[in-house]
């Protein structure tokens, strides 16, 4: 009586599929189109920060009074959605823009708790959203600023 191999996905042995998939060359996922070379991520980062900090103020000051004090809940209605638009896109650029701008996992956190916080993320756009390149020129500018004042 003769015995037949169990046959797999295309007519190849379970085995067989197996090691093929652990010598295989892995290959890279396709580039992110928030990647490509004509989209500058930091620039989508800053707008998109001043834009989360802006409708978080909005929704704070101006849609909050509308909805107790002129009993209009629309304006929380449109302005919760859009700031909520926006809180998830300042996440997303958070975690593209980390391997740009060169940031530890801890910058990273402190810019991701930034976004809960009222102002936080124009501090955030204004002092870490620089280019790594600029702000080592800047940090050796101080440096060097330091020494010839002393």
């Amino acid at each position: 009586m003769r015995r037949f191999a169990p046959r797999g996905v295309w007519g190849v042995a379970p085995h067989k599929q197996h090691c093929d998939r652990l010598h295989t060359p892995s290959r890279k996922p396709p580039p992110s189109p928030l990647r490509s070379p004509g989209v500058n991520i930091v620039r989508v980062f800053r707008v998109v920060s001043i834009a989360e900090a802006t409708s978080f103020l909005l929704l704070l000051l101006v849609a909050m009074p509308l909805k107790y004090a002129a009993d209009f809940p629309a304006a929380v209605s449109v302005v919760g959605m859009l700031h909520g638009v926006l809180f998830l896109a300042y996440v997303g650029s958070v975690y593209f823009v980390r391997e740009e701008l060169g940031w530890s996992w801890g910058r990273t956190l402190a810019a991701l708790v930034a976004s809960v916080l009222p102002v936080a993320p124009y501090f955030v756009e204004r002092r870490w959203a620089s280019s790594p390149a600029s702000a080592q020129s800047g940090a050796a500018e101080a440096v060097g600023a330091g020494r010839a004042g002393g």
